[in-house]
């Protein structure tokens, strides 16, 4: 009875797949893929743009500034010496 059970459930599997493959297995003229791009994303204007990027890296010109001051104020080796003997004494 199991064995029969087995080659029935095994004959309907494969006759399910036989008749899946012959639907898949049709080919007909397709409709035409019509492509519909997004309109482009609204930006600030430029000069906008360009004030957000220098307030961004104004800190970064002000450090930089403010190194070089020290550095070259007395010569740029004592104040590199200065710099680390405060770095490693503190």
């Amino acid at each position: 009875m199991a064995t029969l059970r087995r080659a029935l459930i095994a004959l309907s599997f494969i006759l399910a797949t036989v008749l899946a493959a012959g639907v898949e297995d049709q080919f007909e003229v397709q409709p035409e893929i019509v492509h519909q791009f997004r309109a482009p994303e609204k930006m600030p204007p430029k000069i906008i743009s360009q004030f957000a990027s220098l307030l961004v890296l104004a800190p970064w010109i002000a450090l930089l500034a403010g190194v070089s001051a020290v550095l070259f104020k007395d010569g740029i080796w004592t104040s590199l010496s200065r710099v680390f003997s405060v770095v490693l004494f503190c």
